[in-house]
């Protein structure tokens, strides 16, 4: 009998251990779980940035930029409308370009359509000049050469894509829109982008994150 209830104790004891090893387990497993970053790919690759001067949103696309105070804001194309495109809005900052006779104009612009208008057909070949992360999907900042045997000169832009060695479309999936932004020169007439303005050019660019 007494052989019986040692063994019935010795059962138990095991029990018990058993389950105080797993508590234990589980209780480490929580504390270590908790330390680790939460699993959120939007707050894991959207860092925060440096403004460089003027901060903007541009609601449209749920996109916020920075740029120094010398660009100034042209909302119009918020209310503005577009023949054949009712989705399409976009904001611009622009800062006049004095080394140029006449003086001439740097445009960078922000829109969102519900169509992508594809890449220009006269566009040759293309430089990165960097990447940014916006929301959960990586673009690129390119600097576009166009064909000068189709546009008669030596031409370029800035603008940004979803690839890094071509023009592809961005898409902003919480919206369901096509992103857009880049960069020109002149007023009437298209000018190539002086070297000296692309690293700011660039610059600016590189803060585009997705929220305020």
């Amino acid at each position: 009998m007494n052989h019986t209830n040692q063994k019935g104790f010795s059962i138990l004891i095991i029990i018990l251990l058993t389950a105080l090893i797993g508590v234990i387990g589980f209780v480490a497993w929580r504390m270590y779980d908790a330390k680790q970053p939460p699993n959120n790919q939007n707050s894991a690759t959207e860092e925060p940035r440096a403004s460089l001067g003027v901060d903007e949103y541009f609601e449209p696309a749920n996109v916020s930029f920075s740029h120094p105070a010398k660009w100034t804001l042209d909302s119009s194309g918020l209310t503005k409308e577009f023949a054949g495109q009712p989705d399409l809005k976009s904001i611009a900052i622009r800062m006049p370009y004095e080394s140029d006779m006449p003086p001439s104009r740097y445009d960078i612009y922000f829109s969102v359509n519900s169509v992508w208008s594809g890449a220009d057909s006269k566009l040759k070949s293309f430089d990165k000049l960097g990447e940014v992360q916006l929301g959960n999907q990586k673009i690129y900042i390119l600097r576009a050469h166009y064909d000068p045997e189709q546009v008669g000169e030596k031409m370029n832009s800035i603008m940004i894509s979803g690839c890094e060695d071509k023009v592809c479309a961005v898409k902003l999936d919480e919206k369901n829109l096509y992103f857009s932004a880049g960069a020109g020169k002149g007023v009437q007439t298209p000018r190539p982008i002086d070297d000296t303005m692309v690293p700011e050019i660039v610059a600016i660019l590189k803060t585009i994150k997705i929220g305020k």
